[in-house]
């Protein structure tokens, strides 16, 4: 199977312990040099995703992993904490093989159990040696309030680095029972909230955009995210996680549905299978969890989000909110 977009899943070590985090801890696999053989034959590849656990912990694989890389044109990301990017091995690592960096920032509200390199101000002068970062922030119980604070801190983050820092927000999936996940998860009281700030940061950017043709930086990504939704069209079987164009694997090559869910459940298949049998196990999947996705109009565009949560229909809730309003605040300025 050929695939433009790949994330790998390297391990689950870790260096912080958020209690928000829903990934599955299990035991690390090796590198396989089937799956190295299999990227390396890819022609189509345009780019891969390193994940974790922190993948900062996991160099060497993913040296072996770039140096299989069919051309030097499949661009590189890799999602972290940040906390490793004060070590000299890695930073230099990441500027060598010219890594997309996107940092978890989930606001001071977001009551972090560790200080990334964000707060470090004897590093930050090191961020302004990336050509890009990207960030990665988690909506939850203990900010989805606060987010105009939120956007007040990535200001501030930007005039620290000297970089355009914008807010990528993603909702945290409850991927079980535990009252853990569950105390910390977003209800439909929490999300018609975070609804009303939503639309009035989307609305700002696109009256800022059409009418005096100033696009705000610190907005985009909220913009983006919607916009990219209606761009999209899935099809059966196809998600935001699992596509034509995107899959997920861990390091010998087996597929998942979720990669903080990798289990006998959630398993796809190979990279060596095709994406038509790949897509067929990905419908049964929401088959069985979210039946109601396939048959609803928005499914081609939302991906039927996170299926696997306990809480899907809050995420659904979302959408069939935003996506049809954003359609209409749009023709407001597009005929």
């Amino acid at each position: 199977m050929e695939y433009k977009n790949l994330s790998i899943y390297l391990g689950s070590k870790c260096n912080a312990n958020c209690t928000y985090c829903h990934r599955d801890i299990t035991n690390d696999v090796s590198l396989s040099t089937n799956f190295l053989q299999n990227i390396s034959n890819n022609s189509q590849l345009k780019r891969i995703k390193f994940f974790g656990g922190e993948p900062t912990l996991y160099l060497s694989e993913m040296q072996n992993i770039i140096n299989a890389l069919p051309n030097k044109d499949v661009k590189k990301w890799i999602s972290t904490n940040g906390l490793l990017l004060t070590d000299d091995q890695v930073f230099n690592f990441i500027l060598k093989n010219n890594i997309i960096v996107t940092i978890s920032y989930d606001g001071l509200r977001g009551l972090r159990q560790y200080k990334n390199i964000f707060d470090n101000v004897d590093y930050l002068k090191r961020l302004q040696q990336l050509d890009k970062i990207d960030t990665s922030t988690t909506i939850f119980r203990n900010n989805v309030f606060y987010f105009t604070e939120l956007l007040k801190e990535f200001d501030e983050l930007s005039h620290k680095t000297k970089k355009n820092i914008t807010l990528y927000p993603h909702f945290m999936h409850c991927l079980d029972k535990s009252d853990q996940m569950l105390n910390l998860s977003l209800t439909t009281v929490h999300m018609e909230e975070y609804l009303k700030q939503y639309k009035k940061y989307v609305s700002k950017y696109l009256h800022d955009y059409w009418y005096y043709g100033i696009t705000n930086i610190k907005l985009e990504k909220l913009n983006w995210h919607l916009e990219t939704k209606l761009k999209t069209f899935f099809i059966p079987g196809e998600t935001i996680c699992v596509n034509h164009n995107s899959i997920k694997t861990d390091t010998q090559g087996n597929c998942y549905y979720c990669l903080y869910r990798r289990n006998k459940i959630t398993y796809l298949g190979t990279v060596d299978d095709s994406v038509e049998d790949i897509l067929l196990k990905s419908q049964e999947l929401i088959d069985i969890y979210s039946p109601k996705c396939l048959k609803c109009s928005l499914y081609p565009h939302c991906g039927a989000a996170c299926i696997l949560s306990e809480t899907h229909h809050v995420e659904c809730y979302f959408y069939k909110n935003i996506l049809p309003w954003y359609q209409d605040e749009l023709s407001r300025y597009v005929s």
